[in-house]
């Protein structure tokens, strides 16, 4: 059994005033708890810094600066549970109108209001859509699906193309690998002079041809090609020599034909950089050697 005790009171007769002497402190006094003096119990009706209020006046002799005990009782302590009683019911309420909300949030891409049991109303967005919405955002990158390339470029220079993605470059657009061609472009950089490039050709000729070239410091380098065929040139340097030249038809096994019609190649032109796609002429290598191709090819057959 828990007591507090207090060592300086004066208790009154025919009053319900019992004064705290000495400055106690009376904060930890529930009301309805009961005051003990000499074995007898009388109930505690209100508290106060100083005082307490007995239910009944003093019914014995006053007296003063004695002691006393308190001891709490169930009645003391239902408020206490009545104010925890509230609370977790309106907890549980808060809880409730959670789940609620949680479904309202999963209906609609529009706005839910939560509103607690304080009357305060917290705004919350609802994400019915939300993933497709992401989707949307990824696809105008080029990503999350078969959908036209948003970041359409129909003018300009690819020089200016620098931010990151993905881009459908029309045969109007100057400074691509070849003049008046469409590319499938991607883009990828760390600064606006630092930039990488990399082109599919889509129409012509050269359609499936790749490309790539960077912008190092601010300036654009040459194009590059990325051979895609099936089989790999003898390379050459300087000015008007070939630089790379490639296969693009389908395979040819032992015995097939090869379509000179396939056969590309760049060179380097007089200003020392690569140059527009040239007739196939010079030196070429299959599994069973050189072959030299002077001039315009002709189809030939392909011996291993």
């Amino acid at each position: 059994m828990s007591w507090q005790k207090f060592t300086n009171v004066t208790l009154s007769n025919g009053s319900k005033t019992v004064t705290i002497n000495g400055g106690a402190a009376t904060n930890a006094v529930l009301e309805g708890s009961a005051l003990v003096y000499q074995n007898k119990f009388y109930e505690i009706e209100a508290v106060a810094a100083t005082t307490f209020t007995l239910a009944e006046n003093w019914p014995e002799a006053s007296a003063a600066n004695v002691a006393i005990k308190i001891l709490s009782t169930s009645d003391a302590i239902e408020p206490t549970v009545q104010k925890a009683v509230t609370l977790m019911n309106d907890n549980g309420e808060d809880f409730l109108a959670l789940l609620n909300a949680w479904k309202d949030l999963a209906s609609t891409d529009g706005v839910v209001n939560l509103t607690d049991s304080n009357g305060d109303v917290y705004p919350i967005q609802g994400f019915l859509n939300q993933a497709s919405i992401a989707l949307a955002k990824m696809q105008e990158f080029g990503l999350g699906g078969f959908t036209d390339v948003v970041n359409n470029i129909t003018s300009g220079t690819m020089d200016s193309v620098k931010l990151p993605g993905f881009y459908s470059i029309t045969s109007a657009v100057t400074g691509g690998p070849i003049a008046t061609v469409h590319y499938d472009l991607i883009v990828h950089g760390r600064s606006d002079i630092y930039t990488k490039q990399l082109a599919w050709a889509v129409t012509g000729a050269t359609h499936g041809d790749l490309y790539t070239r960077e912008q190092y410091n601010g300036v654009w380098q040459p194009w590059r090609p990325i051979p895609t065929g099936y089989y790999q040139p003898e390379e050459s340097a300087g000015i008007g020599a070939k630089v790379a030249m490639w296969y693009t038809g389908p395979a040819v096994g032992d015995g097939g034909v090869v379509n000179a019609s396939d056969l590309k190649y760049w060179y380097m032109d007089s200003s020392g950089i690569l140059s527009a796609l040239g007739s196939p002429v010079g030196v070429w290598k299959n599994t069973a050697g050189l072959t030299v191709v002077p001039n315009r090819l002709a189809n030939f057959t392909r011996t291993d």
